[in-house]
C-alpha cells in the first residue's frame, strides 16, 4: 500500500471514529434571537441556539430544562439515538404511532433510558401513543433523585434486559402501566434496589400488561422497600418473583367495589423476611406461583 492510500485509510478510520463518537444534545425550549421550539423533536430550535441538530444516531438525548409542568415533545416518525436522559424536567413523548429506539447501554448507572439521574434531580416522563425500545431503563439512579414513568394511551416500554425503578440509596420512583399500554422487559428487574431505595410498580385498567421472562426483586435484601400492585384490569406476568423485607409486598386491588388485578408467577414466588403478598378484600386468589 502506497503512502497516499495509507493516509486515505487512518483519514476514514479517523472519520468514522469521530462520527460514532456520542454527542449530548440537550432540549431547550427558550426563545434565542428569533429562533422556536414548537416541540417537534425534529426541529432543531429545540435542541439550543443556532439551530443545533436534533439528537442522531450516535447522540444522547437529554431534558433538563426544569418545566412547571408537562411540555410534550412530539414525534412525526421513527427516531434512533444512542440515549434518552430526563433529568431535572416534566416530558410528555407524544409518539404519535412510531417508534422511539434507544440503542446503547454502558450500565446501571448509565444506562439507554435514565429518568432522574443525579443528587436531587426529578425526572418525570410521560410516553404515549407508540412504542420504546430500550437496552435497559432505570428510574432514580444516584441518591436522593426521584424518577416518574408514566406509560399511557396504549403505549409499549420494551425496557430492555435490566430494568430498576429506584437504584441507589434516598431515591424514590414510581413507574405506572396505564390505559392499555405494555411494560416488556427480560433479565432482572429490582423494584428498590438499595438500601432506603423506594420504588413502586402499578399495572392497571383493561389491556395494561408487564410482561417479563424473569425475576422480579420487590425491595432488597439491604433494605431497599419495593411495592408492586395489579389493579383493576391489570396483569402482571412474570418468571419468577421475591419479596424481600417487611416493608415490601405484592396485592392486587385495593378496594372493596373493585376486582383486583392478575399477578402470575410462572415459577417461584418467595417471601423473605417479612415480606409481603396479598390480595384486598378477598383478591388474594388472584396472585398464582408454581410454589
Amino acid at each position: 500500500m502506497n503512502l497516499n492510500k495509507k493516509l486515505l485509510v487512518v483519514a476514514l478510520a479517523s472519520a468514522f471514529a469521530q462520527s460514532a463518537q456520542a454527542v449530548e444534545r440537550l432540549w431547550n425550549t427558550s426563545h434565542f434571537f428569533g429562533f422556536l421550539c414548537d416541540g417537534s423533536f425534529t426541529n432543531v430550535d429545540c435542541w439550543g441556539a443556532g439551530g443545533n441538530p436534533a439528537p442522531g444516531l450516535n447522540d444522547i438525548a437529554t431534558w433538563n430544562f426544569n418545566h412547571a409542568s408537562p411540555f410534550t415533545v412530539t414525534f412525526s416518525g421513527n427516531i434512533t439515538n444512542q440515549k434518552a436522559r430526563i433529568r431535572q424536567d416534566y416530558i410528555t413523548w407524544a409518539l404519535n404511532g412510531h417508534t422511539y429506539s434507544l440503542t446503547t447501554d454502558n450500565s446501571v448507572t448509565n444506562p439507554s433510558l435514565a429518568v432522574g439521574i443525579n443528587n436531587g434531580e426529578t425526572g418525570r416522563l410521560t410516553i404515549r401513543n407508540g412504542t420504546v425500545n430500550a437496552a435497559r431503563t432505570v428510574l432514580a439512579i444516584n441518591g436522593s433523585s426521584n424518577g416518574y414513568l408514566t406509560l399511557g394511551d396504549n403505549a409499549t416500554l420494551n425496557a430492555g434486559t435490566g430494568l430498576t425503578v429506584g437504584y441507589w440509596e434516598f431515591t424514590t420512583a414510581a413507574l405506572s402501566v396505564l390505559g392499555g399500554s405494555r411494560l416488556n422487559s427480560s433479565g432482572t428487574a429490582d423494584i428498590g434496589f438499595n438500601a432506603t431505595a423506594n420504588g413502586s410498580v402499578l399495572v392497571t385498567g383493561t389491556g395494561s400488561r408487564w410482561d417479563t421472562t424473569g425475576h422480579i426483586n420487590i425491595g432488597s435484601s439491604t433494605g431497599g422497600t419495593g411495592f408492586l400492585e395489579a389493579g383493576p384490569g391489570g396483569v402482571v406476568a412474570a418468571g419468577s418473583l421475591t419479596v424481600w423485607n417487611g416493608s415490601s409486598s405484592i396485592r392486587t386491588g385495593t378496594t372493596a367495589s373493585a376486582t383486583g388485578g392478575i399477578i402470575d408467577i410462572a415459577g417461584a414466588l418467595t417471601l423473605q423476611g417479612g415480606g409481603d403478598a396479598f390480595g384486598y378484600y378477598g383478591f388474594v386468589d388472584n396472585i398464582y406461583a408454581s410454589t
